[in-house]
Order: C-alpha cells, then structure tokens, then sequence
C-alpha cells in the first residue's frame, strides 16, 4: 500500500520545490529586495500631473486630445516605442476618468506630454494649436488656433 503512494508523493514534492524556486527567483533575482527602498523613494509620475488634473476638473472636460514628441504604439503587444508608450501610459492613469485621444489634435483641449521641452513649440506650430496653459516644460494643454 505504501509503494502505491509512492510516486504521487514523489510528484507533489517535486512540484513543492519547483514552486519554491520560483518564488526565490522572483524575489532575489528578478525584484530584489534591496532595490525596493530606492523605487518607494520616487517621485510618483502622477504628481506630475496634479495641476493638470485640477485644471482639467475646473474645465469639466472629460476628453481631451494628446499629443508628444514620442511615438506611442497604437497596436497591442511589445513596445517599439517604451519612452512613448510610460509617457501616454502615466497619463492615463494620472488624469483618469479623462479620456485621453492619442492624435487627436481638433479636440478643443489638446494635452501635450513631451520628453524634450524644445519640442513643444514645433508641435503646436505643426498641429496650428495654440498654448492654453503650461504646466511644466514638457507639459501643457493647447487648443485649436
């Protein structure tokens, strides 16, 4: 009777330490512990942008068209563009419930989200907006001229 048990004991222990290797890969070598207390001690992006977000409030918009010097991937999947794609995405998510509509320079506010300060007036220029308000050198909302 103990023979037939055997190898289902065998299989759970096998599994049990498959398991535990992967739970200490995770922990001390993919997100090790030490690097924790530098990643709290940065600045959140969100509050990056809080006057925005109060702004767009005050304004009752609830979309408003997004531009950047950086290309965003519109498509599902990796990547091709990450610096696009951390900057669209904290936006997102600092700025919710707004909706934000990448490339949509005709909306009546159009928020600009840069990674080279130098760039915002080329960007408006192209897209005949004007500067409603900056909020920082690679941030500001424009409208339609």
């Amino acid at each position: 009777m103990l023979l037939r048990f055997r190898p289902v004991a065998l299989t759970v222990a096998a599994l049990s330490v498959l398991g535990l290797s992967r739970q200490a890969f995770f922990h001390l070598v993919a997100e090790p512990v030490r690097q924790l207390s530098a990643a709290a001690r940065a600045p959140r992006s969100d509050l990056r942008y809080l006057e925005l977000r109060r702004t767009l409030e005050r304004l009752g918009a609830k979309s408003v068209g997004y531009l950047s010097d950086e290309p965003v991937d519109t498509q599902p999947g990796p990547s091709a563009h990450p610096l696009g794609a951390k900057l669209y995405q904290q936006a997102l998510y600092a700025l919710a419930p707004v909706v934000l509509r990448y490339g949509d320079d005709r909306a009546q506010l159009v928020l600009v989200n840069l990674n080279s300060p130098a760039s915002l007036e080329p960007l408006a220029r192209a897209h005949r907006l004007s500067v409603v308000q900056s909020f920082s050198p690679t941030l500001a909302l424009l409208a339609p001229r």
